[in-house]
């Protein structure tokens, strides 16, 4: 049963806007109409990966942008935007960095893929999306590698230890593994199904689905192989699967939870715990009266954090690992009455989280803020 808390208090930060009504519209006809209206192709955005630097306090915003204008660095302290640049290196296929923007504080870098909202015919001779690094000192992309002609990246994974990137694959449902360190593609296979995000085990094993079934596999990076258990597969893996997109996969968001298991948010809006040394799938509950949960964090208090909800219905919720409770803090709502459509990604800084909002209708996507 989860507790519910009051006091939330919530705020949203505006990079550029438009208010053109786009409920119904399929990515393609969204694509052809910014085409014809530069006011759109300009001012409408969605905010969909985030990433905080401790060292700069920045947070760098992935988006979805018609002219390849996809990264920005937000300052908490003076609530501005930055633009990084990327539309002077997007091809017009580059749209978005849909999930997964990785900080390497060492190497002082944030690595990410780049995704498309094109149609599959305008793919066939696209030279496919990149994976990218950006040089935070620098100030400079660099190309690391195209896993697949024709394919553009819906979700990363970054090893810095073993300088690997792998990336989850549309429009053909591929993963691939990519060696920085050797400039080379590893190995990329079609898979049957997607995962919206997905982390790495303590032991350097990154997870993801296979088949019509979503069952899970896991893929050994000092083995170079595949491992698929028997039986390791959400429950609602069919339900849950298609709900995020038409050919998605069941889970909504996968991390390391820092105490040897995983935790898998699926797109019903459950919580579930995976453990990779036996296989074992845990359901801990579902949190939300409503579809979706992309976002999932372990705060510094221990606790996860969870962000989910559908069409105007977000709520962030926090899951105590100990009492195995949930606390419901509140609704996604401004003063103003302006409420956050749909949660895509999520960080947390101490009492506040910074949440991203995309496939608002009606407006671009905003950069959501909310203490408790």
């Amino acid at each position: 049963m989860a507790q519910t808390s009051t006091g939330l208090e919530v705020r949203y930060h505006v990079l550029t806007d438009d208010g053109t009504d786009l409920r119904g519209m399929s990515d393609e006809s969204y694509v052809a109409k910014a085409d014809r209206d530069p006011r759109i192709r300009k001012l409408r955005r969605w905010f969909t990966s985030l990433c905080h630097d401790p060292a700069s306090g920045l947070i760098y915003c992935g988006q979805t942008h018609r002219d390849g204008e996809i990264l920005h660095a937000f300052d908490p302290a003076t609530v501005a935007f930055e633009d990084l640049g990327y539309s002077t290196e997007a091809e017009p296929n580059e749209m978005k960095v849909h999930r997964g923007l990785w900080l390497d504080p060492d190497r002082r870098a944030l690595y990410f893929g780049v995704a498309t909202l094109s149609s599959t015919p305008d793919l066939i001779e696209a030279p496919g999306g990149k994976l990218v690094r950006y040089d935070i000192e620098a100030r400079r992309f660099e190309t690391v590698g195209i896993p697949l002609q024709g394919n553009y990246i819906q979700g990363t994974n970054y090893d810095a230890k073993r300088q690997l990137m792998y990336a989850f694959l549309e429009p053909s449902l591929s993963f691939a593994v990519w060696s920085i360190a050797e400039g080379r593609l590893v190995r990329v296979h079609c898979m049957g199904s997607i995962v919206h995000v997905s982390d790495l085990d303590d032991a350097g094993g990154v997870w993801g689905t296979w088949s019509s079934r979503h069952k899970f596999f896991r893929y050994d990076p000092d083995a170079d192989r595949f491992e698929f258990p028997e039986g390791c597969v959400l429950p609602t893996a069919m339900q849950a699967a298609g709900k995020m997109y038409a050919g998605a996969g069941p889970v909504d968001c996968l991390i390391n939870g820092g105490d040897g298991f995983l935790y898998v948010a699926s797109a019903l809006g459950e919580l579930y715990r995976l453990d990779p040394r036996t296989h074992g799938v845990a359901y801990l509950g579902r949190p939300l009266p409503c579809n979706r949960l992309p976002a999932i964090r372990v705060a510094d208090d221990g606790l996860i954090y969870g962000v989910g909800g559908d069409d105007n219905a977000t709520t962030v919720f926090r899951y105590n690992r100990d009492t195995r409770g949930f606390e419901i803090l509140g609704p996604l709502q401004a003063d103003d009455g302006t409420v956050c459509f749909r949660p895509h990604d999520m960080v947390i800084l101490g009492a506040t989280a910074y949440i991203a909002e995309t496939d608002t209708p009606q407006r671009s996507g905003y950069l959501w803020e909310c203490r408790w």
